[in-house]
């Protein structure tokens, strides 16, 4: 027994790399969600200041929506509303003029 060497028991090693393995995992595996959260959360706030009610262009919404409504907030997501369609109609008279435009070519 004297040359008999005593070893420390392995159990508690590989309960530790397994441990190690699943944390790592998990890191990756949450790392994308919150990487995600954090770009949309900073976008959401960017276009906040850049178009909010606080600023000159939500300012500008507001006081275009208040012709129509009484509040504020209201005003604001009319005035948007209105914003976003007027932007549409251009695409939608060129898309007619060109079609117009090319039965006049055609002779009809």
């Amino acid at each position: 027994m004297a040359g008999e060497s005593q070893k420390a028991p392995i159990w508690p090693q590989k309960l530790m790399h397994r441990l190690a393995q699943r944390f790592v995992a998990g890191v990756l595996v949450i790392l994308p969600v919150a990487i995600t959260v954090g770009v949309i959360a900073w976008v959401a706030d960017f276009l906040r200041r850049l178009v909010g009610p606080d600023t000159l262009v939500g300012d500008f919404l507001t006081r275009f929506g208040l012709r129509f409504v009484a509040g504020d907030a209201l005003a604001y997501a009319l005035g948007k509303k209105i914003i976003e369609a007027g932007r549409s109609i251009p695409k939608s008279v060129a898309a007619d003029s060109s079609s117009d435009l090319k039965r006049w070519a055609a002779g009809g």
